[in-house]
């Protein structure tokens, strides 16, 4: 119960940050002659801002838009798949939710891995990378993959992220609160921003 009233929390926070960028149309009534209204240019409304959609635990979450960095190294391509966050991501009382993952798969190319999967797998022994996972609520609550798998796929000009598997959910607000274990999935549009050789 009290991690479902978490994921709640977290939509309800995005969505409530999505809602200040919409503007409503006003429309005032006049009971006297309509007079002709003066030319006036009328602005662009601002797009809203892509977002990312992770379930976790059958809740669906939302996150900015994903995006990815792929570098070709000595061993084969390094993949790092990330939140667009807002700036305000920096500051401590930032209260969005992130998801950062790096996965390192074998090939030559960038194309080799399309279609590859990364498979984390990770025991309770494991000591735990908070650099990779699922942060809800700024840094309060993470996500990290212990039995999961990332697949990247190249459609055209185009990559898919598929996540799935086990992973574990931590609250950081509570010193004492035992680890849980979660599901989650997405299957996300992920833009390609940076390409490089770090060979």
């Amino acid at each position: 119960m009290k991690l479902r009233a978490t994921l709640l929390l977290a939509v309800a926070a995005v969505s409530a940050a999505l809602a200040c960028d919409r503007h409503r149309d006003v429309v005032v009534t006049t009971t006297g002659p309509a007079a002709a209204p003066p030319p006036k240019s009328v602005a662009p409304r601002p797009a809203t801002r892509p977002v990312s959609i992770i379930t976790i635990s059958d809740q669906p979450v939302i996150f900015p838009a994903a995006k990815l960095v792929l570098q070709q190294t000595a061993t084969g391509v390094s993949a790092t798949l990330f939140s667009d966050d807002p700036p305000q991501a920096l500051k401590d009382d930032y209260r969005g939710n992130s998801f950062r993952f790096v996965a390192t798969y074998d090939g030559q190319s960038f194309d080799d891995i399309s279609g590859q999967p990364f498979i984390w797998k990770t025991s309770a022994e494991d000591k735990r990378d908070t650099q990779t996972g699922i942060f809800l609520n700024g840094q309060q609550q993470m996500v990290s993959p212990t039995a999961a798998t990332l697949t990247l796929t190249k459609v055209g000009q185009q990559w898919t992220a598929n996540l799935a598997g086990e992973f574990q959910f931590v609250d950081n607000t509570k010193e004492d609160a035992a680890p849980l274990t979660v599901h989650a999935y997405a299957e996300m549009t992920a833009e390609l921003v940076t390409t490089s050789d770090k060979r």
